[in-house]
Formats: structure tokens, C-alpha cells, sequence
């Protein structure tokens, strides 16, 4: 029996971005909670161990 990885994805929930909208002498202060996902050929992480593939999401902050 054989298993194949058919897609991989990974990345962060709730990620806070925040963004200063400039209107004159008003500045708004807007706040979004985004998730950020990446996706691709790596698939060698979990068959191989290499995690040469992968970005690291902790350093995305």
C-alpha cells in the first residue's frame, strides 16, 4: 500500500496588520486580522525531513 501526499499548505492564523490611513490632518488607525498560508512543492518535508523547502512563520511577524 502506498500513500501520496497530494498537497501541502501551511502558515499563520490571526496575524494582526496594522495600517495608518493619512486624510489631511485626520490619520485613521485601521486593524486587520489576516491569515497567511503558503503553499507549494513541499512535499519533501514530510516524506524526507528536509525542511529546506519551508519558510519559516515564525519569522514572518
Amino acid at each position: 500500500m502506498s500513500t501520496t501526499l497530494s498537497s501541502a499548505r501551511y502558515g499563520k492564523t490571526n496575524v494582526r496588520v496594522f495600517r495608518i490611513v493619512r486624510q489631511g490632518a485626520w490619520h485613521h488607525v485601521v486593524e486587520y486580522s489576516v491569515e497567511a498560508l503558503l503553499e507549494g512543492d513541499i512535499s519533501t518535508s514530510y516524506t524526507e525531513a528536509d525542511n529546506s523547502v519551508v519558510v519559516a512563520t515564525d519569522s514572518s511577524e
